[in-house]
C-alpha cells in the first residue's frame, strides 16, 4: 500500500509540472492512473483523482485523456460517491470537459451523464454532496443543455426533470 501511494504521489507530482503532462500521456501514464482510482487504496484514488482533475484544466490534454478513458473513470468515481472529496474533484473535472465545446459530446457518449445528474440528489446523510459540489453539476448540466449537439440527449436522460426536482 506505501508504494502504491508513493507511485501515485510521484504521478500526481508529474502531473502537476506542465512540462511533464505530454509525457505522461505518451508514456500511457494516465491509464495506471484510471486503474489505481479504480482500485487503488483511499489515499492512492485521491490522489489519482487530483492527478486526473489537474490534467483535465488543461484543455489540450482532453482529447488525449479521452482517448485514456479518463472521463469515464472520473464519471464513474463520481457516480460512486464513496469519498466526499474524489466526488468533489471528479465533479470539478466533468464541469471542465462539458464547459469545453470540444469534448462536450463526449460526456454524453462517455456515460457521465447519470453521474453529474446523481449529484442533484441533495439528501443529507451518507454520500451527499456539498455545495460546490452540486454547483458544478449544475453548470455542467445546463452546458449540455444549452449545446444543439448535445441536448436532445440531455433532454432524453431526463434531466429537465431532475432539475425542477432540485428547484422545488
Amino acid at each position: 500500500v506505501e508504494a502504491t501511494n508513493a507511485c501515485a504521489a510521484a504521478l500526481c507530482n508529474m502531473g502537476q509540472i506542465h512540462g511533464c503532462r505530454k509525457e505522461m500521456l505518451a508514456l500511457g501514464l494516465i491509464r495506471v492512473i484510471s486503474r489505481l482510482m479504480r482500485s487503488g487504496p483511499p489515499e492512492t484514488r485521491r490522489l489519482c483523482t487530483l492527478c486526473l482533475t489537474t490534467l483535465s484544466f488543461q484543455k489540450d490534454l482532453r482529447a488525449a485523456l479521452l482517448k485514456e478513458g479518463a472521463l469515464r473513470t472520473i464519471g464513474a468515481v463520481v457516480q460512486r460517491r464513496e469519498d466526499p472529496e474524489l466526488t468533489r474533484q471528479g465533479a470539478y473535472a466533468l464541469l471542465s470537459f462539458a464547459f469545453d465545446p470540444q469534448t462536450r459530446e463526449d460526456v454524453v457518449a462517455e456515460d457521465a451523464l447519470p453521474a453529474l445528474m446523481g449529484l442533484l440528489d441533495r439528501g443529507g446523510g451518507a454520500g451527499s454532496v456539498d455545495d460546490a459540489t452540486c454547483a458544478n453539476s449544475l453548470m455542467a448540466l445546463c452546458n449540455l443543455l444549452a449545446d444543439p449537439a448535445t441536448c436532445p440527449q440531455v433532454l432524453e436522460a431526463g434531466v429537465l426533470l431532475k432539475l425542477v426536482g432540485f428547484t422545488a
